[in-house]
């Protein structure tokens, strides 16, 4: 895994599935804009340092095993519009780990490349 400290850390509550974001095509649950509202304004308090350029992004996620592992975008989504990162298409590695016991905050680890 990724041994050195992280140039940038933050965590999140747990975020709504991928599957959960959007009613249709353009309008976003109440769910998605309430969890939104309210990370970003922990993450805002936790003053994550921004990072420009390609990066390396680790995961840690206690989520329990009916949920997919891979529907997290709505982080990394969440990071581009606090300015944390410029954009996801930034992201050259991603990791996701589940980590136990479920419930919790994610924490999100990130360094340039």
């Amino acid at each position: 895994m990724i041994d050195d400290e992280p140039a940038c850390r933050f965590t999140v509550p747990i975020c709504p599935s991928t599957n959960n974001l959007y009613l249709g095509r353009r309008w976003k649950t109440a769910a998605y804009s309430n969890w939104t509202n309210d990370a970003g304004w922990l993450v805002k308090a936790q003053r994550p340092t921004p990072l420009k350029g390609r990066l390396r992004v680790l995961i840690e996620a206690p989520l329990a095993r009916n949920r997919d592992i891979e529907n997290l975008k709505p982080i990394m989504d969440l990071a581009q519009s606090l300015g944390i990162i410029e954009n996801d298409n930034r992201v050259d590695d991603l990791r996701i780990v589940r980590t136990s016991p479920p419930g919790g905050s994610i924490v999100v680890k990130i360094w340039p490349i």
